[in-house]
């Protein structure tokens, strides 16, 4: 038996969910992911999704159990979680516009360092 995961994404946002995919193999009874290695088991899934809560790096264990063996594996410092707020720059806040207004289920906000994004508030 042997355990072995990856994401697609190893540098995340507060609000975006980390997708873990499982490679393990062998005759495995049980996973137990502890997403920020502190000795807590956080998912039972076989290939779970993650909210990190806090900022920081984070190493990762799955260990997988089966019937008469266990393997663990632990990628350190493998997913580091960023605050959204960190990306925008100095003065930035002046170039922001937000249209229209007063609006009604979508709201436009552009600016000349982003893309302009559309939200709908259904």
């Amino acid at each position: 038996m042997l355990a072995n995961f990856s994401t697609d994404e190893k540098e995340v946002h507060l609000t975006t969910p980390v997708e873990f995919s499982n490679f393990s193999i062998g005759d495995i009874q049980e996973y137990n992911w502890d997403f920020d290695n502190n000795g807590t088991i956080d998912s039972y899934d076989e290939s779970p999704a993650y909210f990190y809560q806090d900022t920081g790096w984070y190493s990762v264990k799955l260990t997988a159990v089966g019937i008469d063996s266990t393997n663990s594996f632990i990628k350190q410092d493998y997913i580091h979680v960023i605050d959204t707020t960190t990306n925008i720059m100095e003065n930035s806040l002046e170039k922001i516009s937000i249209s229209p207004n007063p609006f009604d289920n979508i709201l436009n906000i552009s600016s000349a360092v982003t893309t302009q994004q559309e939200l709908n508030l259904d």
